[in-house]
Parts: C-alpha cells; sequence; structure tokens
C-alpha cells in the first residue's frame, strides 16, 4: 500500500543552473543502483529549464538519455549521479485501472522582497477522469492521456508537470502529470507510453532472455540427460570467465524439474585444502547432511541422501576441481561418488535424481583426464560420469540470433547495436568470452552484472 509519505521519497526537484531561469518541475525515481539513478519527468520542463546542458536534479547535474520533445510525446529520462538514497517506484503495465490515484510534485513560493523562489512538495489526490488521444504525426501513432481531477485541499501548480500518478493498492505508477487545466484538473500521459523512447529493463525481464544467449550444445545434451538417467556425475569446464557458474544455473534453473525443491549440497574444494582423502570429503558430507560425525562412513551418508531423494533431487555441487587437480578429482570419483551410486542404485527405483556437478574454472580437468565420457551412452558404461562440452566464446550467429528472438525484450538502441555492429560488441568482448559479454549486455541495459548476479546465481 502506497502512502503520501513513502510516495515522497521518490520524487526529485528538477531546476535550472541558469541563474536568471526561474522554470521548474517534477520527477520522481525509478531505477537506482551503484549511486546512478534514473529520473522520469516530462520533456517540456527540460525545455522550460533551458534545455538539456543546464539540467540539474536535487541540486546534481543531470543527464538527459532520451527525451520525447521531437516526437510529439511530453516524456524524457534523466541519469544522475550521487543522489541521496531515494525509493525507486514500479512502472505498471495496466493503464488506469483504477478509479483514485495519488500523486506528489513540487510548487513554488516567491518570498515578498525576494526574487529567490522556495520549493514545496505537496501530495495530492484525485480520480482518474476521461481518457484523452494525443495524435503525434512523428511517432505515428495516438498517445494514451487521462483526465484528471483532484480533490481535497492541494492541487496541480506550476512545477507539478512530471509528478507521478500512482496507484494507491499497488504502489506502481500508472501515468505521468503532464499539464494542468487549473488547479483542480490536469492531463496525464499513459506510463506505458515511455516504451516509445526508453524501454525499462528490469533485473529479472533481463535474466529471462540471457538464459536464451548461447550454450545450446551444453543443454541441449543435459536435457537429453535428464529424460535418459537418474544419477550422474557432470563435469563443467572452460576458461576463466567462460560462465561456469551461470552454465550451472542455467541447467539447474531453467532445465531440472522441481529445482526449486531440490536439495542443494555446495562443497568449495579451494577451502579444503589441496590434499584431500575419503576421510576429509566423508567429514564434509557428514555435515552438510546432518550425519552423527561419529557415522562418519559413506554407508550412513548413502542412507541419508536415499531418505532425501524419497522426496526431492539431490544436486552436490564441487566447486573448483581445477583447485585440487586431477589425481584428487579421481579420488572424489572413486571414494566418494562410485560407492554412493553402487548403494543409490540399489534403490533407484521411486527415487528422484542425484547429480554431482564438478566445476572447472581454469579448464584443465577436462583436458588433462579420461575420468570423463562426452557421450550419455559411454557415461552409463563409466560410473554415469559426463564431460559436458567445453565453454567456449559466443559466436557472431549466438548474439544475432539471440537479438532477432528477443528483439521485443531489449532496449531497441542494443538491438539495433548488435544487429549492425555485432563485430565490434565481439572486439570489446574479447572475441565473445561469455562473462564479458553478459557484462557488457547488462551495462547497455544500464544494469550492473556484478550486482545482479549475485541474485541470478543463487539456488
Amino acid at each position: 500500500m502506497m502512502t503520501p509519505e513513502k510516495l515522497q521519497e521518490s520524487i526529485v526537484l528538477i531546476t535550472s543552473k541558469e541563474p536568471d531561469n526561474s522554470g521548474f518541475g517534477t520527477g520522481f525515481v525509478v531505477k537506482s543502483q551503484w549511486g546512478i539513478s534514473y529520473i522520469v519527468t516530462c520533456a517540456h520542463v527540460v525545455t522550460e529549464i533551458g534545455g538539456e546542458e543546464f539540467i540539474q536534479v536535487d541540486g546534481k547535474s543531470g543527464i538527459v538519455i532520451v527525451s520525447g520533445e521531437d516526437t510529439g510525446l511530453d516524456l524524457a529520462v534523466v541519469r544522475v549521479e550521487g543522489l541521496k538514497r531515494k525509493l525507486s517506484l514500479k512502472l505498471g503495465k495496466e493503464g488506469a485501472m483504477t478509479k483514485d490515484f495519488m500523486t506528489a510534485g513540487y510548487h513554488g513560493f516567491q518570498q515578498s522582497g525576494t526574487e529567490q523562489l522556495q520549493y514545496f512538495l505537496k501530495p495530492s489526490q484525485g480520480e482518474i477522469g476521461n481518457p484523452v488521444i494525443i495524435q503525434s504525426q512523428f511517432l505515428g501513432k495516438r498517445i494514451q492521456g487521462w483526465d484528471l481531477n483532484i480533490v481535497g485541499e492541494n492541487g496541480l501548480q506550476r512545477g507539478c508537470s512530471g509528478s507521478p500518478i500512482v496507484e494507491p493498492e499497488s504502489g506502481e505508477v500508472i501515468a505521468v502529470a503532464s499539464h494542468r487545466q487549473g488547479e483542480k484538473k490536469g492531463l496525464a500521459l499513459a506510463i506505458e507510453e515511455l516504451e516509445n523512447i526508453w524501454k525499462f529493463v528490469d533485473s529479472e525481464k533481463l535474466y529471462k532472455t540471457l538464459v536464451k544467449l548461447g550454450y545450446q550444445k551444453q543443454v541441449k545434451l543435459f536435457q537429453k540427460l535428464i529424460k535418459s538417467v537418474q544419477t550422474a556425475a557432470l563435469l563443467i569446464h572452460g576458461p576463466p570467465e567462460y560462465g561456469q557458474k551461470w552454465l550451472l544455473n542455467l541447467l539447474l534453473k531453467n532445465h531440472l524439474e522441481d529445482h526449486d525443491l531440490s536439495l542443494y549440497v555446495i562443497i568449495e574444494l579451494d577451502r579444503r585444502g589441496r590434499k584431500l582423502d575419503k576421510s576429509v570429503l566423508t567429514r564434509e558430507l557428514c555435515r552438510q547432511f546432518h550425519v552423527d560425525p561419529k557415522k562418519a562412513t559413506l554407508e550412513e551418508i548413502a542412507k541419508k541422501i536415499e531418505q532425501c531423494l524419497e522426496s526431492r533431487n539431490v544436486i552436490i555441487i564441487f566447486h573448483n576441481v581445477d583447485y585440487v587437480g586431477g589425481e584428487n578429482l579421481r579420488k572424489i570419483l572413486e571414494k566418494l561418488w562410485q560407492p554412493l551410486l553402487m548403494n543409490i542404485q540399489k534403490k533407484e527405483e521411486g527415487l528422484n535424481k542425484l547429480f554431482f556437478f564438478l566445476i572447472d574454472y581454469e579448464g584443465k580437468i577436462g583436458e588433462s583426464t579420461q575420468l570423463f565420457q562426452d557421450k550419455i551412452e559411454k557415461a552409463k558404461e563409466e560410473y554415469y560420469q559426463l564431460k559436458i562440452p567445453k565453454l567456449k566464446e559466443f559466436s557472431e550467429s549466438d548474439l544475432l540470433n539471440w537479438s532477432t528472438f528477443e528483439r521485443e525484450e531489449l532496449p531497441e538502441e542494443l538491438v539495433e547495436e548488435i544487429d549492425e555492429e555485432v563485430d565490434t560488441f565481439l572486439e570489446e568482448t574479447e572475441g565473445g568470452i561469455p562473462v564479458l559479454t553478459l557484462d557488457e549486455i547488462c551495462a547497455r541495459c544500464d544494469l550492473n552484472w556484478f550486482q545482479e548476479s549475485k541474485k541470478w546465481l543463487s539456488y
């Protein structure tokens, strides 16, 4: 539920750097990260304060990243660094589905005897009136708007242009106040019209598109695997920065049935030391599966895993197998995986899936050992130990196909950059190195890969 006090936490004052320009307006924050805020306001507010080069937001310099002034759409987006922490408002997509709204905007007041304006932030409430259609000859389409009817003491004043029109129950912005028609009436532009000039890409939406980029061979093999086996030890391998964790996340979250109900056991091998033996691994698994250390045997662990498998998948992930080397990896497989597998397979019927994921971040293990097969049929003969195809760079066709099929979900500028300058895009990511590519795409969508991936790469 949105309150007037909470709404005002998102509102900013837009003024001019020119001392003699008294123009001002209102804006609101739609996204903030790493000290950078994105503000939505009206395009005519930018014009009134003297143009893009003179804009300041709460006293800080702003950069207009997009404006609809030349297309007849009275909306603009401003990028500002160093704003004090502000509430980011969520943009709605269903139009004016409510009658009541709340808003907040700046009013100006000039004290007698002075030329300096004072600014007051005031909330207002009202009702959505009749729909208004604005014809744009430049956009080649009609722009959706709404009449505003203000109820109560505070009306629309000069400076309220750019104020958010918010649905109180959901707290979503449904429109932007554009013009006043007296203190009690005004015009607002539907917030979905913003997509005509700026496609807002939030974290969840971008994640859903990025999981469709590249890794086709790895995904295809995994899909085939989960249809044919209940247990497998899989090696994910490739050079540094090739997205080993990203691929693991992609396989588990998007292709493993009931992944959110699965039990995940994560073992960081770089913390266990280079000398690994059966007792070290057994103690670690006892801790993870809550087995009494006095009963630290593979048989007891197998019983616990069997119990878990009756109700859900069990995924055991070994990070940094490259750190311990091929000989210690052999120990993990021979002294842990293979005995566990034999015990589990005795009661395989009716159980869920048991997977070992062994993650190589240096690309060494897959090249130096014969412990893994590269075909599912052969893997069955070798204790279900399978090597997923080595991770490679994203190719030109990977990027072009992705931008084509995800065109509707991505900013138009990003799609055009990939379509028209794919070679340059690959050069900037050192030939399509996956993590560098994901980082670059996030940056061009105004998101930070390393910050967002902390949320995306969780199980």
